[in-house]
């Protein structure tokens, strides 16, 4: 999206990967008579676990257009659900370098009791960090660290 100004300058958007305005844009642009103004993304620093960008504001300066980007704090339900979620990818993670699916799969008819002990624990262990997560205040929760958490089963 642009906007020709009454001077001929094309002001549109930007990319989010390079900061530069897309060829289709620069086409238009030039097939309308105007030019491209250099496009820069001022996004400030977040902890994407409690934090995204937002809204941005488009600023014109002198030959110069800048996207300044709010930031949003993400609510704390919404924060424990990814926790949560990415609990049990680790969970998940953890069995299966048990357990590989193949394993899992041979267990149906010849179980082995070592490693469905193993399984069982980390299992437990992630049902334990999910019921804490659940309890956890927005302090916590932005310093919880799943993968280091030390409620994990230390051999598996």
């Amino acid at each position: 999206m642009y906007t020709i100004t009454k001077d001929g300058v094309a002001i549109c958007g930007a990319s989010e990967v390079n900061g530069k305005p897309s060829e289709e844009m620069k086409r238009e642009a030039e097939r309308s008579g105007g030019k491209i103004v250099a496009a820069k993304i001022n996004k400030p620093p977040i902890n994407p676990r409690m934090q995204m960008h937002g809204q941005y504001a488009t600023i014109v300066r002198a030959n110069r257009v800048d996207y300044n980007y709010s930031v949003v704090e993400i609510p704390t339900e919404v924060i424990r659900q990814n926790l949560i979620a990415e609990s049990k990818q680790e969970a998940e993670k953890r069995i299966l370098a048990i357990a590989p699916i193949w394993k899992q799969i041979n267990a149906i008819v010849d179980p082995d009791p070592e490693i469905t002990a193993k399984v069982k624990a980390v299992r437990d262990a992630s049902n334990v960090l999910e019921a804490e997560i659940k309890s956890m205040d927005r302090d916590a929760l932005s310093i919880l660290n799943i993968e280091g958490w030390d409620g994990w089963p230390v051999s598996f």
